[in-house]
């Protein structure tokens, strides 16, 4: 039989009482939930030019962006209001069989697309002038509607404040239940990612050579729309002693 020294024993004490101090902890995972009245609108459109040559679709989808300029500045919009999001020219093709019957393809020209978006606070009648202000663009863009809110870090902190709480509760709760009392917080864990508060209740839309009538029947509908409220929670895991 192999005898410990003291001192060795006593580290060996000392580590037995750590893990089973590991031991005694409660992890609990906390949700913060929010329910917001959207504020803000953003609208989003997509813009394309399609022609044979890479500098004739350049210029097009310059003009094209100038004209969107001039109807937005039109409604009251600076400038540096209206901005582009992504912008790209791309070579087409197309399939066809030749005389084999064999699948190939042959180029067809290039699309210069852009994607434009602006944002304004939440006006109905405003919206309904934006959305007929694009019907009657040239260049047809499709465009979507989202509803956001301007306060997106006050949304953020409101839902961590109601995850941390939420986690406390059920950990006072499962001590309770097992007889034990909550100690020091250990640790609280959380994964950092971008929130997206926003809600989109009509899909893309597309008004090309649209009459007078259907282009403000569009616009009246885009103004009387009430977006639900939006939704969204966040999660946090926190660690406590319990004695």
């Amino acid at each position: 039989m192999i005898k410990k020294s003291s001192a060795e024993g006593c580290r060996v004490g000392q580590q037995m009482k750590k893990e089973v101090s590991m031991e005694r902890r409660i992890c609990v995972k906390g949700t913060g939930k929010v329910s917001l009245r959207a504020d803000r609108v953003r609208v989003r459109m997509e813009i394309a030019a399609k022609t044979t040559e890479y500098a004739e679709a350049y210029q097009k989808s310059a003009e094209q962006a100038l004209e969107v300029k001039e109807a937005f500045a039109g409604l009251g919009f600076a400038g540096e209001e209206l901005k582009t999001s992504s912008y790209w020219v791309n070579p087409e093709y197309e399939s066809y069989q030749d005389e084999g019957f064999q699948w190939k393809q042959r180029f067809v020209g290039y699309t210069a697309m852009q994607v434009m978006t602006v944002e304004f606070d939440r006006d109905p009648e405003l919206l309904g002038k934006v959305v007929l202000a694009v019907s009657r663009l040239s260049s047809g863009p499709s465009f979507s509607i989202d509803y956001t809110v301007k306060d997106v870090e006050g949304a953020k902190n409101a839902m961590l404040r109601g995850a941390v709480e939420d986690s406390r509760r059920k950990a006072e709760l499962l001590a309770e239940a097992a007889g034990v009392s909550l100690g020091e917080l250990v640790t609280i864990e959380y994964n950092w990612s971008d929130m997206v508060f926003s809600v989109r209740p009509m899909n893309e839309m597309m008004l090309k050579s649209a009459s007078r009538s259907a282009e403000e029947s569009v616009s009246d509908f885009a103004a009387q729309i009430e977006p639900e409220e939006i939704r969204a929670e966040d999660t946090v895991t926190v660690v406590w002693e319990i004695r």
